[in-house]
């Protein structure tokens, strides 16, 4: 399979859980993600061939659409680490699974894609650690949605929901302002954010569109983008 298949074959994968991405060019996924280019070519990589059998974790459908997408793969599909285990001998790529033994078990594997952005656990195959078979993430993918998520937290607590919510079963509705003492504006309230990292940036920007006053730490430096207030390093967390 030719490589520039085997990266339409990645970026499908990073981006059909995400569609808006998926409709960017390679240009503003590269901007907007903070994807770097590699300083070596997969083709380089000491244990690297084409993939021709995949093992692939997940439901008929995403098989199929890969299926259609690339007809001349084996996918085989796998929903455990049993299944995947069983038939990983065979497999020259791995999507979705990554541990010692499943890595063990695989002699000629090239490249493991997983759909968390930790690896701490694949990391532990030696294989893998070495950098003898590939490893590819969600890492940058996952950021976006995290810190949506993180946002989605601090509107829920800014706003008393998980209070109300809890009364919502017994049908209750407390009309007593005491229960809505400690609802507040977002808005020119400050948010620290401790990592200004990929998922720490997504969660800054969202914090700035709705009008919070954003500072933030980081191991390295103090350098952050424009929607950042202040930047200190790790050890002015407490102070800030």
């Amino acid at each position: 399979m030719p490589a520039v298949k085997i990266s339409r074959l990645i970026l499908i994968l990073l981006f059909l859980p995400l569609p808006a991405l998926a409709e960017q060019t390679f240009e503003e996924l590269v901007a907007n993600t903070g994807i770097v280019i590699g300083d070596k070519a997969v083709r380089e990589a000491n244990r690297w061939q084409p993939p021709k059998t995949v093992i692939v974790r997940g439901n008929a459908e995403f098989v199929e659409v890969l299926g259609k997408e690339f007809p001349s793969l084996e996918l085989v599909q796998a929903t455990t680490n049993a299944q995947a285990l069983s038939v990983a001998a065979e497999a020259d790529a791995i999507i979705g699974f990554c541990n010692p033994e499943i890595v063990a078990a695989a002699p000629r594997a090239s490249w493991i894609q997983i759909f968390s952005a930790g690896a701490e656990r694949c990391l532990a195959a030696d294989a893998v650690g070495s950098g003898e078979i590939m490893l590819t993430n969600m890492q940058k993918m996952a950021s976006p949605v995290i810190g949506e998520h993180a946002i989605a937290m601090t509107l829920a607590l800014a706003r008393g929901i998980p209070q109300f919510a809890k009364l919502m079963p017994d049908g209750k509705w407390d009309r007593d302002l005491s229960a809505a003492a400690n609802v507040m504006p977002v808005a020119e309230k400050t948010m620290l954010v401790v990592g200004l990292g990929g998922i720490g940036r997504e969660v800054a920007k969202r914090a700035d569109a709705l009008g919070m006053r954003v500072i933030a730490t980081r191991n390295s430096s103090r350098e952050g983008p424009d929607y950042v207030d202040y930047v200190g390093l790790s050890d002015e967390l407490f102070e800030l």
